[in-house]
């Protein structure tokens, strides 16, 4: 079976649309970027890093966890994409009045679409029809980028990395929608010469050590571990500064929003990361967790707790005297 390929947007085409423009310095940006382009083609999921950048395709929708706030649940949306793709493979037309059709002649069929007391089948397919379009999916990752700049940039400036959000046409003519970011220097990309301090291994040792003796040799030898990377006075400081802000903005995020941020998995990476400076800077931003779940709270907001406790404790010691 061939290997499906994503082949580079067409960034010199007119229909592109770049979604930040008010982005300082984004026609440098731009301009750098066209001179970087690969001819090699962008696999799905997958990064593409040239000198400056990361191009990476945003995902259909129906393939995320969770959907951006306030939309549906993608159980729903990906009910909707396999009829559509059932129906190709029967040569019919997935229109919406197939699809309404489909889900009205067969209760089993209506009740995976999960209807809202105040949805009707109509609606739920134009709104899911919408949310599976490249456009929209690039709109809503957009809005959710811009929802975590509000949150964290006002008192971490410079906290949630610039992007620019492109929509771009394939060889076939099919849009697709494309995130751009530059290069971050952390200490998370250490080469093996150098100390690493990996994050992404903290966060999940801070959730799963069930012994607190051990969970706190964790979190000393962690705190040692940063030391070896930031030797300054300014640099620790810089660093338990930015950790104090982002502790407090993420408490008021899940208890005013609801929201839980996306720390990153131990295998992908840290999502958060520690730059040469001291400074704090989130890599990510298309996901989100709900806080709670049936009015109770729920396992991503546990969790995102005993890494923000494990955190202050780095922050309360990073200033202690060497033993």
């Amino acid at each position: 079976m061939l290997e499906r390929k994503i082949h580079k947007p067409d960034f010199l085409d007119s229909r592109l649309n770049i979604l930040d423009e008010e982005l300082p310095g984004s026609s440098i940006v731009k301009g750098a970027l066209l001179e970087e382009l690969p001819s090699e083609p962008i696999e799905p999921g997958k990064e593409l890093k040239t000198k400056h950048f990361y191009i990476k395709e945003i995902p259909p929708a129906q393939e995320l966890d969770y959907l951006p706030p306030p939309y549906q649940n993608a159980h729903q949306l990906r009910e909707v994409a396999r009829t559509i793709g059932r129906m190709k493979k029967d040569a019919r037309e997935a229109t919406t009045e197939e699809l309404v059709e489909y889900y009205e002649s067969n209760l089993e069929n209506k009740k995976r679409l999960g209807l809202r007391e105040d949805e009707d089948i109509r609606s739920k397919i134009d709104e899911s029809l919408d949310l599976l379009k490249p456009e929209t999916a690039i709109t809503n990752t957009k809005k959710l980028y811009d929802l975590h700049r509000a949150w964290y940039n006002t008192e971490m400036p410079g906290f949630v990395i610039d992007k620019l959000f492109a929509l771009g046409k394939d060889t076939e003519g099919n849009t697709r929608g494309y995130i751009i970011k530059k290069h971050v220097d952390s200490y998370d990309d250490a080469d093996e010469s150098a100390y690493r301090i990996d994050l992404g291994m903290f966060y999940h040792e801070a959730q799963t050590q069930g012994n607190p003796k051990g969970r706190e040799a964790v979190l000393i030898d962690f705190v040692k571990q940063i030391k070896r990377s930031l030797q300054t006075v300014q640099q620790r400081a810089t660093l338990r500064s930015d950790i104090l802000k982002f502790i407090a903005v993420t408490k008021r995020v899940i208890a005013e929003e609801g929201w839980v941020i996306d720390f990153g998995a131990v295998h992908n990476g840290a999502n958060i990361r520690i730059g040469p400076d001291g400074h704090l800077h989130m890599i990510d931003t298309d996901k989100v967790y709900p806080a709670k779940f049936r009015d109770q709270k729920d396992i991503a907001a546990i969790n995102a707790e005993q890494i923000l406790d494990a955190l202050e404790y780095v922050a309360d010691h990073l200033e202690d005297e060497e033993k």
